[in-house]
């Protein structure tokens, strides 16, 4: 197979034209958002609702014009013989993803003047950037592996053991989930004064793990993860979340994260997750019927929005109980204005959502 000019012409002209439509597109849509009644709200839904579909509408169309045909041609000049195996088609995603992180990159970086005038930043362009740029290569770099390999036993027609591989990858990125984020992000160890500090909050929390400090880099992002299992759970706190908290603050934010872990709110989204990328595979490589399939996926991710979202609630009270309803509501306030974010409440989110609106859950906690 051999590597074709024209073809790496067009990936690289398709990369361009979608560059250039999306920044301005992404610019322009923070703009506006900014005029709205609560921005920074709007502004996290646009880049987490809105560069998904732009991603996967660039894969798609880096794929057809020749991208996964250049990934193999580049292993053909290496080992011919693997180049129609699915070290090729590893290849051929990866030269696709590499557009769509061009892409999405530049359509970050126009949010970004939105996102500092909003809430008043100092942060550089080229930081952020860079910071968001890390973690988008890690996660494509994941995905031109694991894609190529979960997807080859269709071309095979086994969808269940398309299904079968797809649950061991969940399996194994939930159990390594610490590692995953920090590959994905920047950490370091705690301060001598920041340890002493988490030692009895987290005590206190009933929180025994070891734990990395996220750099924020300036964005002013409270985080505080608990992640993984066993002797590979780690608790992720974000540096503005010790510098921007008190104690009691903290110490409720660390209780709502353990009362979390043990009603498994985490783990149900991933259920929904990956219950809707199988029944995707199962529908459309055949096993399953279209119409039964279709209707029993979304009377499944229904009821699994009723469970995740009363174990959420489940996990606030036990909380609340713990520290108290008063406390925990205020820390959940403190929180949003931190992020420059009014509490959002109902909407369809608070019926349909997995996670209740934050303002839902801070009038549930005042009422009881």
């Amino acid at each position: 197979m051999a590597l074709s000019a024209i073809t790496v012409l067009a990936v690289l002209l398709t990369t361009a034209v979608l560059t250039v439509v999306a920044g301005p597109t992404f610019w322009l849509a923070g703009r506006l958002l900014a005029r709205t009644d609560d921005p920074v709200r709007w502004l996290r839904r646009l880049l987490l609702v809105g560069l998904f579909p732009v991603g996967l509408g660039s894969f798609g169309l880096l794929w057809v014009v020749g991208g996964g045909e250049t990934g193999r041609a580049l292993v053909a000049r290496v080992a011919p013989t693997l180049a129609e195996s699915v070290v090729g088609t590893v290849a051929g995603t990866a030269v696709s993803l590499v557009g769509v992180w061009v892409v999405c990159l530049v359509a970050y970086a126009g949010t970004l003047p939105a996102i500092r005038e909003i809430r008043d930043l100092d942060t550089g362009l080229l930081r952020a950037t860079r910071t968001f740029g890390r973690y988008l290569a890690v996660l494509f770099a994941v995905v031109a592996v694991v894609l190529p390999v979960t997807t080859a036993p269709l071309s095979g027609g086994s969808a269940l053991l398309a299904v079968a591989a797809l649950l061991v990858v969940f399996l194994l990125a939930t159990v390594a989930s610490p590692v995953v984020i920090a590959g994905t992000r920047r950490t370091r160890a705690p301060t001598d004064a920041e340890r002493r500090r988490l030692a009895d909050l987290a005590a206190t929390a009933g929180i025994d793990a070891p734990t990395r400090i996220l750099p924020s880099d300036a964005t002013e992002t409270v985080e505080v993860h608990l992640r993984g299992y066993g002797r590979w759970q780690r608790l992720l706190l974000s540096d503005y979340a010790l510098d921007a908290l008190d104690d009691r603050e903290l110490t409720a934010l660390l209780t709502l994260r353990t009362e979390q872990a043990r009603h498994r709110t985490l783990e149900l989204r991933q259920v929904g997750a990956f219950g809707l990328i199988a029944a995707v595979l199962l529908i459309g490589a055949g096993p399953v019927p279209t119409l039964p399939g279709v209707v029993a996926t979304l009377l499944g991710i229904v009821a699994l929005g009723v469970l995740t979202r009363r174990q959420a609630v489940r996990a606030d009270a036990a909380t609340a109980t713990r520290v108290g309803d008063e406390t925990l509501a205020e820390t959940l306030e403190r929180v949003a204005a931190l992020h420059d974010s009014d509490p959002s409440r109902g909407g369809l989110a608070g019926r349909l959502g997995f996670t209740p609106p934050t303002g839902d859950r801070i009038d549930r906690l005042r009422e009881s």
